[in-house]
């Protein structure tokens, strides 16, 4: 899985009175047709997505003139959400379909329960679509932890690819007065001849901040973006839902450091990687730590100056987690592909 940035931006009351239920959780609640027009091909694209819900197919396309203009001559804009009768419960279900955006790039179907936006400038400097999507807005958590997030999927065997799903936590800092991640899980999804019960548990940074506003759910129909040659996969999601805990918010905390104090290059990650730290503070002890899915430990290397190169050339292809410690607590976390 390839890096995300996940930006939330405030939230609305009438939002937070509806904190805690995930709207629309089955699906049930009638899907809206979103059409896009654009001057360059496709003239129309008809998507659908389900109510509180969004798709990503019709952002794509919405911005078809400047991805041509930056040299995508040949750029596909494909639908990739659907309405579904395979299901679980009700009468529907979401089907979200990876799509060749161009001859050589295969991009997954995006469904969250937040909008969306997309930086084209981000797609053309590191081209991966998934670093390029920013999200608003999810479920409000009105102080509670969001403890896991529950899910009805179906990928069929026929497809080659794993696709995932990925829960953020966010609230408002103490330090900062600004809302940022406090926490995040993570789950790859194989491909299996049923529909099968999906889960992600929420791993907080601060084990003593876990209070959260909002947390964002993001379903992923496949986690390669680059071959093309497989089938495209297609993947059913029903029956989402979340349990909670009470949360806890300290008056006073260290700042967590954010993107423009941690740089990790290349991305995707190579067989080795390259950690700058732009916040580093001699006589503080630092480390970095190389985390599985699964949530393994996996590596773990001092940081003794502001740079550092790890060595991931044992590691095999696939998503990990890069934690930054600082005294003895994680402070900041991404996450990387190794090629």
């Amino acid at each position: 899985m390839k890096k995300i940035y996940v930006i939330v931006f405030g939230l609305l009351m009438a939002a937070r009175l509806q904190g805690q239920v995930i709207l629309n959780p089955g699906f049930e609640g009638g899907f809206r047709a979103v059409v896009v027009t654009s001057s360059l091909p496709p003239v129309n694209l008809n998507s659908v997505a389900p109510a509180n819900w969004y798709c990503a197919d019709s952002l794509i396309a919405s911005l078809a003139p400047g991805l041509m203009a930056m040299g995508f001559i040949n750029a596909n804009f494909n639908q990739q959400c659907y309405e579904d009768t395979i299901r679980t419960s009700g009468d529907f279900a979401v089907g979200i379909k990876s799509s060749n955006l161009v001859d050589t790039i295969q991009i997954p179907g995006i469904l969250s329960n937040a909008k969306m936006s997309f930086n084209i400038t981000e797609f053309m400097q590191n081209q991966d679509i998934e670093s390029a999507f920013s999200y608003s807005g999810g479920t409000p958590a009105l102080g509670k932890k969001v403890d896991e997030v529950k899910a009805k999927v179906f990928l069929d065997t026929l497809y080659k690819k794993d696709g995932s799903m990925m829960v953020t936590a966010y609230a408002k800092h103490p330090a900062t007065n600004e809302y940022a991640a406090i926490g995040e899980g993570y789950v790859s999804i194989t491909p299996d001849t049923v529909y099968q019960d999906v889960s992600v548990t929420v791993d907080y940074f601060d084990a003593n901040f876990t209070a959260t506003d909002t947390f964002v759910i993001v379903f992923f129909s496949s986690n390669d973006y680059e071959v093309t040659s497989d089938p495209l996969n297609y993947m059913l999601i029903d029956d989402v839902e979340a349990s909670y805990s009470e949360g806890s918010k300290p008056s006073s905390v260290r700042s967590l450091y954010t993107a423009a104090d941690v740089k990790l290059y290349p991305v995707p990650a190579e067989d080795r990687l390259h950690i700058t730290f732009n916040a580093y503070k001699p006589g503080t002890e630092y480390s970095i730590n190389i985390v599985g899915v699964d949530g393994k430990l996996l590596r773990s290397a001092a940081l003794t100056a502001n740079t550092a190169v790890v060595d991931m050339s044992a590691f095999v292809p696939g998503m990990y987690l890069v934690e930054l410690v600082e005294n003895n607590a994680i402070v900041y976390r991404q996450k990387v592909t190794k090629k």
